[in-house]
């Protein structure tokens, strides 16, 4: 069966960093990690998570998420604010 996961990618460092604190603090697993080239980012780190209910963790510097099954990346949500 194949893996999968969300990527999440950030406007800031300083976003990657406080999505990271806020699914550590839900005791959820969040591993930041360098955007793939499949995808872009502004900054360039990206969180991999598994958290399904991450819209209610949204904030301005959330840019996108993607679902990634076997190595395919869809974008499921983007933020319309910026």
């Amino acid at each position: 069966m194949a893996e999968t996961y969300f990527v999440a990618t950030f406007h800031t460092h300083a976003g990657a960093l406080k999505f990271e604190r806020k699914l550590k603090a839900l005791n959820e697993a969040c591993k930041l990690l360098p955007v793939p080239r499949t995808i872009s980012s502004s900054c360039g780190v990206c969180a991999r998570f598994t958290y399904s209910d991450f819209r209610s963790l949204a904030f301005e510097d959330l840019d996108s998420v993607y679902l990634v099954v076997s190595h395919e990346y869809q974008r499921v949500w983007e933020n319309e604010v910026c």
